[in-house]
């Protein structure tokens, strides 16, 4: 099931926005990069290497206006 965050995003420069920090269990993780972006009819997703490490897949939903973590 996935886990719906809070996530700070940069609009670039054709104004699509991009996740740059998201906070998990109250600890905020910086993104370093979007690895991979991709669009279904209802989210936007981005798969990012953050500075901790890991690699972490966060969805928008475009709808609801709502993240989540997969």
């Amino acid at each position: 099931m996935p886990t719906q965050i809070h996530v700070e995003c940069y609009a670039g420069q054709r104004g699509d926005e991009e996740p740059r920090a998201f906070y998990l269990d109250h600890r905020r993780i910086d993104v370093m990069a979007v690895i991979e972006r991709w669009r279904d009819p209802r989210y936007r997703c981005f798969k990012v290497q953050a500075y901790d490490g890991e690699t972490y897949t966060l969805c928008h939903d475009e709808h609801s206006g709502h993240w989540e973590m997969e």
